[in-house]
């Protein structure tokens, strides 16, 4: 999680950036953004083939006690979805934890 945490911060964990869900998580998330105020969300794309991405998936998988799904997402550090989810359930996990 970067040093200047935003109040929601979401990983998006993929095998590889070249992916459809993950364009589609990407953008509800620059959506969602836009309706919030500057710094309330943010997010990274952990790509499992590059060394940080591969460090931060064997974290999650050692705090989960297995390796997360992929795609999945993870918002301020909790497993939420194991799949990249419809608009609605995205922006919804966001808001109930900027209202939260």
């Amino acid at each position: 999680m970067p040093e200047d945490k935003p109040k929601v911060f979401v990983e998006v964990v993929v095998k590889t950036r070249a992916c459809v869900l993950c364009d589609f998580a990407v953008a509800v998330l620059e959506e969602t953004s836009e309706e919030l105020q500057p710094g309330v969300l943010g997010w990274e794309i952990v790509e499992a083939v590059t060394p940080q991405g591969g460090q931060r998936v064997q974290e999650l998988t050692a705090r989960l006690g297995r390796i997360p799904a992929m795609p999945s997402i993870f918002i301020n550090d909790e497993y939420v979805f194991d799949t990249i989810p419809g608009m609605e359930e995205i922006n919804g996990a966001i808001m109930e934890r900027v209202t939260g």
